[in-house]
C-alpha cells in the first residue's frame, strides 16, 4: 500500500476523532502491566502523567519506516517517516491548528 503525507495526516487527523470506530481500535485486547497494553496494533500507554495515555503504532520494512504517536489529551500525534537509504527524515504533527496548514 503506498500512501501521500496528505493521506497521512488525514488518517492521524481521523485517529484524533472522538467517535466509535476510533475507540474502539484504541480498546486494550492484551493488557501487560498496568502501564502497557495493546490494542489492535497500537501500543497503549498509561505510565506518562503528563501525556496521559497515548498510543504508538510503527509499520515498515528495511530502510523505510513509519513511526505514529497520537496524544489525545492534547489532540496532538506526531508522524515520523524514516528512509534510511537516503537518510532523509520527515516529522509532520497534527494538531487542530496544524491540520489546517495541509488544506484539511
Amino acid at each position: 500500500m503506498k500512501s501521500t503525507v496528505p493521506d497521512m495526516v488525514k488518517y492521524i487527523k481521523f485517529e484524533l476523532e472522538n467517535n466509535k470506530i476510533v475507540a474502539e481500535s484504541h480498546r486494550p485486547i492484551v493488557k501487560f502491566n498496568d502501564e502497557f497494553s495493546i490494542g489492535y496494533f497500537w501500543n497503549i500507554d498509561t505510565d506518562n502523567q503528563k501525556l496521559g495515555t497515548f498510543y504508538i503504532h510503527h509499520g515498515g520494512v528495511p530502510r523505510s519506516q513509519c513511526y505514529i504517536y497520537i496524544v489525545p489529551i492534547f489532540y496532538l500525534t506526531i508522524n515520523a517517516i524514516l528512509v534510511l537509504a537516503y537518510w532523509l527524515i520527515a516529522i509532520f504533527t497534527s494538531s487542530k491548528v496544524g491540520a489546517e496548514n495541509f488544506g484539511l
